[in-house]
């Protein structure tokens, strides 16, 4: 009876988890998405979608009614709905060189089954980086582009055709008559984030998070004054061909196309545009070719090593550029693969991001205890829950001091964020009050050395001014010798 009490109170714990995650990322990922005012990081926010998934997956929950598995943000009031002619995915994650083997490996299991399709032995891989920008999807009819909207939740997004015509490298005609959607990423230098920020700071207005947060919110204004004033860049990487549509005679006015293309149901298959070209590479020299922008350093390679080669060199150069990057996204270049590889409940399989490793990260704080050093001040340090943070595993982050356990109210049981930039001690930057569980410890620092017993004190400085640390009063004390 013990094992059965201790195993209902387990699924108890789970499930509350369960619940108090999913309504946290949802609060975060309207807040990303829907009203672009994030609260939390990207990496921080990945961490909680990741443990949401994992927890998920663990309790056996179908993918098909993942919480996790959720796409983009509700639609804003003041822009009108569009519905995508193709459904936008978002491709699922890894995050190191194990999780990307396996990625291959199930491709290589599922088209095994297909004829044909395993004549060779290696195929090449299209390697991107993954611009922190906003997503949007163009659509063109008859040469013309008709619609511009964002990604929204995947089946319905917001039309901002207006605010996109007012893009300058993004052209309003190309040389190609067929149907077609465009895919792409609207993004903003740092250096106009700065800009922009000076002046709002002036007018006592909030500052944009960072770029990607104001190529958002640049879109998403109804003054399309304000757009054509700031210069909006964008990188685009896929082309739909869509099957026209029998619009009957005379029916090819704009007013008309966008009228019959928004009273068609979206079609069934999930890229349309498979077979259009029998590479991505040459996908991407098209859009070149049609005058749109393409990142140039893009590259293709024949192996996972060089797969691994690429992200590796592009870790420490992603802060040196002038529009965020939060990883690469990893094709296989052969498109006739695609449809034999299918889809998963929100994600192809062709293609995956492989996500840079994380500066910040979420973990839980299992103990908290003292550490006295050289110079006899006493560190707060937690003992966390390991975790994988700027490539190597973390298992202790400082606390301080005093003043900022109690500013940051971390306690024994919370969830925190933890951060580490460069090599950095970690240390945790916030606590996640949402995910405390109810039996949590408040810690305070001792008034006697954990170490040799004596007495505490804050230091007086030169001008009469206290020391925020607390200090072991023993010389001889033996963590000190140690240390020194």
């Amino acid at each position: 009876m013990k094992s059965l009490k201790n195993s209902s109170n387990t699924e108890s714990v789970h499930s509350k988890r369960l619940n108090t995650l999913r309504d946290l990322v949802e609060y975060h990922r309207q807040k990303y998405h829907t009203q672009d005012a994030p609260e939390i990081s990207d990496e921080a926010y990945d961490a909680l979608l990741r443990e949401l998934q994992d927890l998920e997956e663990s309790l056996g929950i179908s993918e098909y009614v993942q919480h996790s598995k959720k796409i983009g943000g509700k639609i804003l009031d003041g822009f009108s709905k569009t519905t995508h002619q193709v459904p936008q995915w978002s491709y699922d994650n890894v995050f190191g060189f194990d999780e990307l083997g396996r990625w291959d490996e199930r491709n290589r299991k599922i088209l095994e089954k297909a004829e044909n399709k395993l004549a060779r032995t290696t195929w090449n891989y299209a390697c991107e980086l993954k611009i922190d920008g906003l997503k949007i999807i163009l659509t063109y009819r008859d040469g013309a582009l008709v619609v511009g909207a964002t990604r929204g939740d995947g089946t319905v997004g917001e039309d901002i055709t207006e605010n996109i015509r007012m893009i300058k490298t993004i052209p309003h005609t190309i040389s190609d008559k067929r149907d077609m959607v465009i895919i792409g990423e609207v993004w903003m230098k740092k250096s106009d984030l700065e800009i922009i920020n000076n002046e709002r700071e002036k007018q006592d207005l909030p500052h944009y998070a960072n770029p990607r947060n104001l190529a958002a919110g640049t879109l998403r204004q109804l003054d399309t004054s304000i757009v054509a004033g700031r210069d909006l860049q964008v990188f685009c990487y896929d082309i739909e061909v869509l099957p026209s549509l029998n619009l009957g005679e005379g029916a090819r006015r704009v007013d008309e196309v966008v009228t019959a293309m928004m009273t068609t149901p979206p079609q069934p298959s999930p890229n349309l545009g498979e077979g259009a070209f029998a590479t991505h590479k040459a996908e991407l020299n098209y859009l070149k070719k049609l005058g749109f922008n393409v990142n140039p350093e893009t590259e293709f390679v024949d192996s996972l090593e060089k797969v691994q080669d690429y992200v590796n060199k592009w870790i420490p150069l992603r802060h040196d550029q002038q529009y965020g990057i939060d990883g690469v996204v990893i094709k296989l270049d052969d498109t006739s693969l695609r449809a034999d590889l299918g889809y998963t409940a929100k994600s192809p399989r062709f293609g995956v991001a492989y996500k840079f490793p994380a500066e910040e990260v979420t973990t839980v704080v299992e103990n908290i205890d003292i550490q006295v050093g050289r110079t006899g001040v006493l560190t707060p340090v937690a003992h966390v829950r390991p975790v994988l943070v700027a490539g190597s595993t973390v298992s202790r982050a400082t606390l301080h001091n005093q003043d900022e356990i109690d500013r940051l109210d971390v306690r024994i049981g919370d969830t925190v964020i933890l951060r580490k930039a460069g090599d950095i001690i970690p240390e945790i930057i916030q606590v996640l009050t949402e995910l405390r569980p109810n039996k949590t410890k408040k810690f305070l620092i001792p008034d006697n050395c954990p170490v040799c017993s004596a007495e505490t004190r804050r230091r007086i400085g030169e001008l009469g001014d206290q020391s925020v640390a607390l200090y072991c009063t023993n010389r001889h004390c033996p963590a000190q010798s140690l240390e020194n």
